[in-house]
């Protein structure tokens, strides 16, 4: 079978650049490459893209204490959130650091509203014979 070539031209740096990924060269893109090729909506680098930085951010979740159910939660709403912002990292060095600290600030949100969720079943129900 042969591979599917993608096309694209990119701005890296203020510089334009064609780039023509192959399926097999997609993985061994630079992280720069591959977010510039995410941004252009290269739906193969997004792929890789996850593919290369999913573990990283489930890792987070379950070293954070979250169950698996909440982890792929945190998971599916880190790279909503990627998607989402991508074009707007400014250091492409730093998108690792950046997917990490959305994953802990989702892992936070579900955590606190989970927390908040078993406060209120532990409180007493008020009953109508004290009004």
């Amino acid at each position: 079978m042969e591979d599917a070539f993608l096309p694209s031209i990119v701005d890296i740096d203020g510089k334009r650049h064609e780039m023509i990924f192959a399926e097999h060269q997609m993985k061994s893109s630079t992280d720069e490459f591959l977010l510039a090729a995410c941004c252009e909506g290269e739906s193969d680098a997004w792929d890789e893209f996850v593919s290369r930085f999913g573990r990283l951010v489930y890792s987070v979740a379950m070293k954070r204490g979250c169950n698996t159910v909440d982890a792929d939660e945190v998971f599916q709403q880190t790279f909503a959130i990627a998607w989402q912002h991508l074009s707007e990292l400014r250091d492409v060095k730093g998108v690792r650091s950046w997917l990490v600290t959305t994953a802990l600030r989702e892992c936070w949100r579900i955590q606190k509203k989970e927390a908040k969720h078993q406060s209120q079943e532990l409180l007493p129900r008020r009953s109508n014979c004290c009004r």
